[in-house]
């Protein structure tokens, strides 16, 4: 993380101009034993079925009753066919669960008023910023702020 910055104080009133640079590296997610084949997706509601199919997301459409051409079902997997319904190793997706990596450059401006010198010192002062960078792993997006405060 790197921030420059011009600022300028004019009596009273203060500005900053600046550039932020943001940066990390990808992630890097590995299994810290050897996966044990056993586990299974229980079926949404359970009973010992199981749904192979099933993920995180909470999709209905996967929970629906699936049967095959010949009217046997497919999903939800009795308990009697658990093995059917083992998650493997390949099944697992480790890259979902690491950070990519990151780089953003962030503009900004603000400017402000100090009253320090009255009975009641105060500040008031805003700014916008602007955020972008080349991969989705960041938001590009404008961002606007007031701040004030004063002592009593």
């Amino acid at each position: 993380d790197m921030n420059s910055a011009l600022a300028y104080t004019y009596g009273k009133m203060e500005g900053e101009i600046g550039y932020n640079l943001f940066f990390k590296r990808a992630e890097s997610v590995r299994l810290d034993c050897p996966w044990q084949v056993g586990p299974a997706i229980k079926y949404v509601t359970g009973g010992g079925n199981t749904n192979p199919i099933r993920d995180i997301t909470g999709n209905k459409y996967l929970e629906q009753l699936v049967d095959n051409n010949s009217g046997t079902p497919l999903i939800p997997v009795a308990i009697e066919n658990f093995a059917q319904s083992l998650i493997m190793q390949v099944d697992l997706d480790l890259d979902s669960a690491a950070t990519p990596a990151l780089f953003s450059h962030t503009l900004y401006a603000t400017w402000g008023y100090d009253f320090d010198g009255e009975k009641y010192p105060a500040i008031a002062s805003g700014g916008l910023s602007y955020t972008f960078a080349r991969n989705n792993a960041v938001v590009n997006n404008w961002m606007m702020w007031i701040k004030g405060a004063f002592s009593f």
